[in-house]
């Protein structure tokens, strides 16, 4: 009788450690997904919205300083760049985050 249960505790510890080994490796996908897809839209933000920031305000710029707009229209393209930049450095934080996260669990270091 104490064997048959020695092996029933044994067997129910076995499916506890699987169960708990294919949480945690599936937890891990999930966050290194997180983690490539966070990464992936900062940087095509950071290109596409990022790259026309400069230009826009230039624009902006010359068209005050020949007096077709106003300077609200001129502080109105500077809030939008540091919006765009906010935006941005937001974004590439989220992605750290998570690949920090990560990092912490697998116990690797940054590449």
């Amino acid at each position: 009788a104490g064997a048959r249960r020695a092996a029933a505790e044994a067997l129910t510890a076995r499916a506890e450690l699987d169960l708990a080994r294919l949480r945690t490796e599936g937890e891990l996908r999930g966050l290194h997904r997180q983690t490539e897809r966070l990464t992936a839209a900062a940087a095509d933000y950071r290109a596409q919205a990022g790259a026309a920031a400069p230009e826009l305000l230039r624009i902006a710029e010359a068209a005050w300083q020949g007096g077709e707009s106003t300077l609200l229209e001129l502080l109105d393209a500077y809030r939008g760049a540091l919006d765009t930049e906010t935006t941005a450095l937001d974004l590439e934080w989220q992605a750290r985050a998570a690949r920090i996260d990560y990092d912490l669990l697998t116990g690797s270091t940054p590449e």
